[in-house]
């Protein structure tokens, strides 16, 4: 009787329910595909922040300290915990299989599927989850005097119903496995109940840089560390080469280290914006905004965000990719947080003045 560790256990179970699902849903993987896309941390701060920070101010800051500390943490448990995922992990556990055999045991892959880090948690669960528990939060503060127990009930339903969504098509792609969604879901609802409104819409700069500094000597603290314990924290990087069935489908911004990048990049840019409000003092305390001025901030935001997607980074070196990675959403919060409101606040001040002058 072959007796196998409580992890290979978790895995070899997990295995056969990703195996299942993937039967199941099989007629739907466009869905799934869609799914996984909906779930990607990225959109975190490419359109759930913007719009969030648009509609309110103290509501968007939480958003991205909620997504920044997600993600940035997801990191570094990622890191610890050293997390297989399913598409390489039925190939090295079943290796010495014939090659014919091996082959109808691995699981079907997507352009989804291959990502560089480790699996556990789920960083799209983790993200996911924490952003959207604050954006439903953030309604039904909005609507405390006219909420009813429907309405509640209806949006965490439907909280409850994407989060599930999400963790099923990241199990159908094969990128985890059934424990790691769970592990990161609940953690990152855990972070989404811990971060206050209140209390990061009142930080200044100097905790922003403080922050960042955080951010930064974490993920070094944590790298030096596994270094000297005789792990390879890069050791996924190899696994995706390896399994992934088509070279293509492996992509550098699936990386821990552009994850971390990209959180203290954008923790910088608005620790930044900060520092200008804190500079201008007309700027502390905007005046009301009409509903359809910021409908307009929000497709003006989210065109700034989509279209930075189009920027191709330089992969000549590592350096220069994370480079030119940290300085892209730099100016991306920066053009978010200052640029796009100056400029709608410009026009309503001389919308102000005109009406006056006619009057």
């Amino acid at each position: 009787m072959c007796i196998m560790d409580p992890v290979a256990e978790i895995h070899f179970y997990g295995w056969w329910a990703l195996v299942y699902i993937q039967k199941q849903f099989s007629n739907y993987s466009e869905w799934m595909l869609f799914l996984s896309k909906l779930g990607d941390p990225r959109y975190a701060f490419l359109i759930y922040f913007p719009v969030a920070f648009c509609l309110s101010r103290s509501r968007g800051t939480q958003v991205l300290w909620v997504a920044c500390s997600a993600e940035w943490l997801n990191a570094v448990l990622k890191l610890i915990l050293h997390g297989d995922r399913p598409y390489w992990w039925v190939g090295e556990t079943y290796k010495y299989k014939e090659k014919a055999e091996l082959e109808t045991m691995l699981p079907t892959q997507y352009n989804l599927t291959c990502e560089t880090g480790p699996g556990s948690p789920s960083g799209h669960a983790m993200v996911t989850s924490a952003v959207f528990f604050v954006l439903v939060k953030g309604i039904l503060d909005s609507r405390q005097k006219h909420q009813s127990r429907i309405m509640q009930a209806a949006l965490w339903t439907s909280f409850a119903a994407i989060i599930l969504a999400v963790d099923i098509s990241r199990v159908f792609i094969a990128t985890h496995f059934p424990h790691q969604v769970i592990m990161g879901t609940l953690i990152g609802i855990g972070i989404g109940a811990i971060i206050n409104m209140d209390v990061v819409a009142s930080l200044r700069s100097k905790h922003y840089l403080l922050g960042t500094m955080v951010a930064v000597g974490g993920c070094m603290l944590t790298y030096y560390a596994l270094l000297s314990l005789g792990y390879d924290p890069l050791w996924s990087i190899p696994m995706a080469h390896k399994w992934c069935a088509t070279s293509t489908w492996v992509h550098p911004d699936t990386s821990l280290f552009f994850a971390v990048i990209r959180d203290i990049s954008c923790l910088a840019g608005f620790g930044f914006s900060v520092y200008i409000f804190e500079k201008k003092s007309s700027e502390e305390k905007p005046g009301s905004v009409h509903i359809m001025s910021k409908i307009l901030q929000i497709v003006s935001s989210l065109c700034v965000t989509l279209m930075s997607e189009n920027i191709k980074l330089p992969r000549d070196s590592d350096a220069i990719f994370y480079g030119a990675a940290f300085i892209k959403f730099f100016l991306m919060v920066l053009v978010l947080v200052v640029q796009i409101p100056a400029v709608f606040d410009r026009c309503a001040s001389k919308s102000n003045c005109t009406k006056k002058k006619n009057s």
